[in-house]
């Protein structure tokens, strides 16, 4: 392998943010387009459930697409765990845990570097229980749109779970 660990990085979290950000990702979701507003907007004219909903919705997506990419993109690579803090790191940095909605810079790198390999050590086809589950579903007022994000979910799932049978 001639890429650097950086380089490796460099290109998975470009590519799990890309995923996660894409309309179709979020309409599987039950969403018409990602949502993208201001922090002014979030602040002052939406629901705060449903803001705190969409940025653990994002937040779940990156870490299951960038440990997808992992798994699937570099099988082999040996430095898995300073792939891991590499992308922990990256993500953390550059004001972007707030962005992302954490309370620090830390707390950002540890939940990646702690969901990251929780994921990788989990047979694909429970993945989407784990998105689940960092999701708080029950918390959302909107039944239809909690079934549309459980059904999404379960595609999502669904659709790693056959990446994985079929790279074997």
């Amino acid at each position: 392998m001639n890429e650097n660990i950086q380089e490796i990085a460099d290109s998975i979290v470009v590519n799990s943010f890309d995923f996660s950000l894409k309309n179709k990702t979020w309409q599987n979701l039950g969403y018409s387009k990602c949502p993208k507003y201001g922090e002014w907007i979030n602040k002052f004219f939406r629901k705060k459930w449903k803001v705190n909903l969409e940025n653990e919705i994002l937040v779940s997506l990156i870490k299951i697409s960038t440990s997808a990419l992992i798994r699937y993109s570099y099988p082999e690579l040996k430095e898995k765990k300073a792939l891991i803090s590499t992308i922990s790191k990256m993500v953390s940095e550059n004001d972007l845990w707030e962005t992302l909605d954490f309370n620090s810079e830390r707390e950002c790198y540890d939940s990646f570097n702690e969901a990251l390999p929780s994921y990788l050590e989990e047979p694909t086809d429970d993945w989407h229980k784990k998105f689940l589950k960092s999701i708080p579903l029950k918390s959302i007022p909107d039944k239809k749109l909690r079934g549309k994000i459980s059904m999404g979910a379960i595609q999502l799932g669904q659709a790693i779970s056959y990446q994985a049978h079929h790279q074997k």
